[in-house]
């Protein structure tokens, strides 16, 4: 598959009725980083030396769920959803009034699809490198 070719999967849950299926997709970069910034929300760099501001990020400042649930929009390309016998569009509204377990469940099947960089841990940097100056 070549780089650009956004891979695509198509999810169904054993307790979803035989018709309800997801389609969903790998995210771009730019939608990555624009998903990040929309997590960051009011936080400034200066904010980080302000001890009471660290204290509250958690709960004030960060915003994950805009960034799981934009996540989701973009990641999710069609799905069979009904509501009163119509498919449900997706958009963030619809997204946010799933079931937990369900939102739960396609943001695992995103994730899956959608890996994450290797940390430092993983492969850390080489100390010969990082003491002769080398980049």
């Amino acid at each position: 598959m070549a780089i650009f070719d956004l891979k695509e999967k198509t999810i169904q849950h054993p307790e979803w009725d035989k018709d309800e299926k997801v389609v969903i997709r790998e995210i771009t970069y730019a939608e990555s980083a624009q998903l990040t910034g929309a997590a960051m929300g009011d936080l400034l760099m200066g904010d980080m030396e302000d001890e009471a501001k660290r204290k509250r990020l958690k709960m004030d400042l960060l915003d994950m769920s805009a960034s799981q649930i934009g996540t989701l929009e973009a990641a999710i390309v069609s799905w069979t959803f009904k509501r009163d016998g119509k498919i449900v569009p997706v958009d963030a509204k619809n997204i946010s009034a799933l079931p937990g377990w369900v939102g739960d469940y396609i943001a695992e099947e995103v994730e899956s699809l959608n890996p994450k960089p290797p940390t430092d841990a993983e492969f850390p940097v080489s100390s010969e490198i990082v003491s002769s100056g080398k980049k």
